[in-house]
């Protein structure tokens, strides 16, 4: 029963986390840029983080289930993270020196 329940939830957070990935991109937001929808994903991450939490305070969730879906919560978290960050770091203007006083 609990390896049903955790293959359900681990099937279930990888499907929400990916649906992004599916999409065309003429159905994202007029205006929504890569690093947008990266912050979408992260933000529904952490709510399932929460929720993950939350199953194991009602005991839903065994402590052992609880730690392997954390993991692997995180671990997609942290990849998002940094692709986040490359995505503002490529898109990101050139920092130029300040222009000094004109003579």
């Amino acid at each position: 029963m609990t390896v049903l329940g955790l293959s359900l939830i681990l099937l279930s957070v990888t499907a929400w986390t990916l649906m992004p990935l599916w999409r065309h991109q003429g159905e994202m937001p007029q205006g929504a840029t890569a690093a947008d929808e990266l912050e979408n994903r992260h933000q529904q991450l952490l709510l399932s983080l929460q929720d993950l939490d939350f199953e194991l305070q009602t005991g839903k969730l065994s402590e052992e289930d609880h730690r392997t879906m954390r993991s692997i919560l995180q671990g997609e978290a942290v990849t998002i993270l940094q692709q986040l960050e490359q995505c503002r770091s490529q898109t990101s203007p050139t920092s130029k020196p300040p222009a000094g006083p004109q003579a």
